[in-house]
């Protein structure tokens, strides 16, 4: 059995491998090549948890070799009672239950198999196995320590899969926002062309990459881009002067596709004829959607690389990442195409010319900007404005996925100043214009508005067949009047989806009461692509608050678990430091009392040893709060009543509020008992009122009032202590509770933090403010004991 020092050894060590910058894998196997050194058993083996199959899978072992194919299942067996019951199980090796036929011939060399847990408090993450021949018993010690080792581990697979996740995520979306701006920032069809084959193809790490697009309704290759090695039976450039008829017909069916396809290239449905060269070449082939006559696909070709023992082919994550990559990447296109059939039309129609202008404004304003509030302002300014889209009121509904129903968000009237500053961009306007936007008179009727997709009404429909349509008095029933506001369509309303990603982002609805017009299937055409652009910008929004709250709550949850890591190492650092000095301290304050007994009244070393005598007794003051710091147990827990316990803690400090010429105020309510230790509590009070008589050196008033509240829909008591002192300075208020700050010439700095602990190991929580009119609050919360004393125990 190993001594208390090598157990804190072997942990020294276990933090110290958990800490390395190795990969995870080497880190594990280190630690179990410690189990073989260190701990002296005989194997020692880890097992992760694959959660889909319900099996344990061997990840590591005490071998510089990988470890053996070892896969089993739960049932009957040690291990998997360690994993059904969460807690380390012991068994003799002809006791272990079933196992694979390798692991079975291992276990039988040795006298019994220990089976630890590797979780937290939440997950389960993987099993220890220890195989050893040691005559001594396992005792709570050694499985405590097991248990803590096993713990460690947990934390080292948790971190590196949140690592490894945040980093995963984080580069997709550096990807979509670099796709996203390189593809908005022109709207030059060669220029984006270019750029999407380049950018895709070194995003995915592909050999080469080709796009291409089909005008439907005439049957004839539009526009085509190649990017690094393409084979010559997926080449179509050649095509683009073709004429109608000539195109063949394995480029109309590849470019025509409806679905995406990953795999080889010779299992492509679409081109089964098709002659290449080397048909075990993995490939995407990625249909991309317009709202016009156009099709397309976007084709990647032969991964570079991929990870260790994997083959190099794209997998679903590529194919998941090129379709996001799809949807940016197919408005964008659109909107250049549809700007380059109206550049050959502009001297023709200029109209046409001024709303693409219109809209790509509007689309580089939405870019500004990821704020939710703020992207709605300006889309419904974009179509309200008569340098705008132009229409008299805009409604936008958006969907709610968990619910199936589209709710109102946003609601627009077109308004005279609107007009005003001619000089200004439109652009310029919708951007710059956002702080002085007002809510419209009837937010709260548009919020209230929820849809279900199952409504017969225009609305709904729009929302569930992904098109646009146009209604007016005289061509059938509205439908939806009671789901729009008042008067809203009285003449005619136009409705579009908004799309991004082959899903339904929201609707919206426009009319031209005001102005008498009737909505032409040109402005349809306008607000559908105003349509799809608002929807990638509402999605980038939505995505973009998901990963900024992730990191924040990663970041939180990782400064936690430093400051907690910090606190314990200073806690048990300050407990060894206060009993080394303790017992010295404690010689040298009994024996110069002693001298001072021996001393005459008038002896000249009289005053130098009652020097000595009262910071001795100032040193073990200091020492007992340290040591009350490190402490992190619970004493005697009893009900009591919280008026009860301050009432006996300012008994104690009476002299000292009587001396200055402090008074004393309470306000006691009829409060529930709470389940505490009462020395503990009442250490918590007398420090505040201590603190609040140093704080009034000139007299005062401590106001202390109790009073029933909840929090998180918990009951607790509460106790506020208020003085009227100078209150606590700003900069300093952040770190009262800290271990060792303090702004005074004497004391530890461990008052409020023993304070802070205390509370905090009764699940309670303590806060302080500072009074506009002077001096400072402390609120002490604890859970009412009814909801807390079982829990305590």
């Amino acid at each position: 059995m190993t001594s208390p020092l090598d157990k804190f050894g072997i942990l020294a060590k276990i933090v110290r491998i958990s800490n390395s910058t190795v990969d995870v894998e080497r880190r594990l196997q280190n630690i179990m090549e410690l189990f073989r050194r260190e701990m002296r058993v005989g194997r020692a083996i880890l097992f992760n948890l694959d959660r889909e199959s319900g099996r344990l899978i061997a990840r590591a072992w005490d071998d510089i070799l990988p470890p053996p194919d070892f896969s089993i299942g739960l049932e009957e067996n040690v291990l998997g009672r360690a994993v059904l019951t969460w807690d380390a199980q012991i068994a003799a090796s002809d006791q272990v239950g079933r196992l694979p036929e390798n692991l079975a011939e291992l276990v039988k060399n040795y006298a019994r198999l220990i089976a630890v847990p590797v979780k937290d408090d939440k997950t389960l993450y993987a099993v220890l196995a220890l195989l050893d021949n040691a005559d001594d018993a396992y005792d709570d010690d050694r499985l405590d320590l097991l248990k803590c080792i096993a713990q460690e581990m947990a934390g080292t697979i948790r971190n590196s899969r949140l690592y490894a996740e945040s980093k995963k995520r984080i580069a997709e979306l550096s990807v979509l926002y670099e796709v996203g701006r390189a593809v908005s920032s022109t709207i030059e069809v060669d220029s984006v062309l270019n750029t999407v084959v380049n950018i895709t193809s070194k995003v995915l790490l592909a050999e080469g990459c080709s796009l291409n697009v089909l005008d439907v309704s005439q049957g004839i290759l539009r526009v085509s881009a190649e990017y690094g090695i393409i084979p010559k039976d997926c080449r179509f450039r050649h095509l683009l002067d073709a004429p109608e008829g000539a195109q063949p017909e394995m480029m109309l069916r590849c470019v025509g596709r409806e679905t995406a396809f990953l795999g080889l290239a010779g299992d492509d449905p679409y081109c089964p004829h098709s002659d290449l060269e080397d048909k075990n070449k993995s490939i995407i082939c990625l249909p991309l959607h317009f709202k016009g006559s156009f099709k397309g696909t976007l084709n990647v070709f032969n991964k570079l690389t991929a990870p260790p023992g994997r083959p190099r082919e794209f997998n679903r994550e590529d194919l998941e990442l090129l379709t996001t990559m799809g949807a940016m990447i197919s408005a964008s296109l659109e909107n250049a195409l549809t700007f380059q059939t109206v550049d050959g039309l502009a001297r023709h129609n200029e109209a046409l010319v001024r709303n693409l202008s219109c809209l790509y404004e509007i689309s580089g304003a939405m870019m500004t900007t990821v704020k939710m509030d703020e992207l709605l302002t300006i889309i419904t300014r974009a179509v309200t404005m008569r340098r705008g889209l132009g229409f008299d009121r805009v409604l936008i509904l958006l969907m709610n996925e968990d619910e199936d129903q589209l709710v109102g968000a946003a609601f627009r009237e077109y308004s005279d100043q609107d007009d005003e500053a001619p000089d200004r961009s439109l652009s310029d306007l919708l951007r710059k214009s956002i702080p002085l936007e007002t809510p419209p008179p009837n937010l709260d009727e548009i919020a209230e508005i929820q849809l279900p997709l199952t409504d017969q009404g225009v609305l709904a429909r729009t929302a569930v067949e992904k098109r646009a349509f146009s209604i007016t008095a005289g061509n059938g029933n509205k439908m939806v009047e009671h789901a729009l506001p008042g008067g809203f369509g009285r003449l005619s309303f136009a409705t579009v989806p908004m799309l991004a990603k082959g899903k339904v982002v929201g609707v919206i609805a426009v009319d031209k009461d005001f102005t008498a017009g009737l909505t032409t299937p040109q402005d349809v055409k306008n607000l559908s692509m105003l349509a799809n652009q608002a929807a990638l910008a509402i999605e980038n929004s939505r995505l973009y608050e998901y990963i900024e709250q992730a990191n924040l709550t990663l970041s939180q949850t990782r400064e936690r678990l430093i400051e907690a890591e910090k606190l314990a190492a200073l806690g048990e650092m300050a407990a060894g430091m206060a009993h080394e000095i303790r017992n010295p301290l404690v010689s040298i304050g009994g024996f110069t009392r002693r001298l001072l007994k021996n001393l005459d009244n008038d002896s000249p070393q009289r005053t130098y040893v009652e020097v000595i005598i009262n910071e001795v007794s100032r040193l073990e003051k200091t020492l007992s709060e340290v040591l009350d710091f490190s402490r992190d147990t619970l004493g005697h827990l009893d009900e009591h009543n919280l008026n009860e316990i301050i009432s006996e803690s300012l008994y104690v400090l009476r002299r000292d509020f009587r001396e200055g010429g402090i008074e004393v105020q309470t306000e006691f309510d009829d409060i529930p008992m709470v389940f505490v230790d009462e020395r503990q509590i009442k250490h918590v009070f007398f420090n505040l009122f201590h603190n609040a008589c140093q704080a009034m050196e000139h007299g005062g008033i401590v106001l202390i009032k109790t009073y029933s509240t909840r929090v998180d829909d918990r009951a607790f008591v509460a106790c506020d202590v208020t003085d009227t002192g100078p209150g606590i300075p700003p900069e300093v208020l952040p770190n009262v509770f800290n271990p060792f700050f303090t702004t005074k010439d004497t004391g530890t700095g461990l008052g409020l933090s023993i304070v802070h602990k205390i509370v905090s190991r009764h699940h309670g929580e303590i806060d302080v403010v500072n009074r506009p009119e002077g001096g400072a609050t402390f609120t002490i919360k604890l859970p009412v004991a009814a909801e807390s004393g079982l829990y305590l125990k």
